[in-house]
């Protein structure tokens, strides 16, 4: 019941197309819907602690001009999907926090590599992956960053 309220409120937003869309400190569940994706005017989008599952959606990299994405303080999962190197305005991203601590490991949380097409994001400034399950090297591209 709760999935399907968050679901209904997430499609709400999408008649509306606005800039900013802060849905933190809730308690939203289930997977976000890849039609968020279609928030083509969406800047900022700050949504942590909530009690979302699953992974981003793939088309995520669709937010063209997304400047912030906070997602930390939910449970989370997955690698970052490859459109999310896409989003080449992101000066901050947040991802804190969504591995749940007496979970498996790699049940809830971000995990995978960093995709050294992180390179192409030259506008990212604050990049805040801890408490996941992120592995393996940081690519060299991440130093071109800063």
């Amino acid at each position: 019941r709760q999935q399907e309220s968050t679901l209904k409120f997430f499609n709400s937003c999408l008649k509306i197309n606005a800039g900013f869309l802060y849905t933190h400190s809730n308690a939203f569940t289930g997977t976000i819907p890849n039609e968020i994706s279609n928030l083509s005017m969406l800047r900022q989008w700050k949504h942590f602690e909530n009690i979302n599952t699953g992974t981003l959606p793939n088309d995520i990299g669709n937010l063209t001009n997304l400047e912030i994405l906070w997602l930390s303080e939910c449970r989370f999962s997955g690698p970052l999907p490859p459109s999310f190197y896409n989003l080449t305005r992101l000066q901050q991203f947040h991802a804190w926090s969504n591995r749940d601590l007496f979970q498996e490991p790699f049940s809830t949380g971000f995990n995978g590599t960093i995709s050294s097409e992180i390179g192409n994001m030259k506008e990212l400034t604050s990049f805040v992956v801890n408490h996941n399950w992120f592995q393996g090297e940081l690519p060299r591209e991440f130093g071109d960053l800063i």
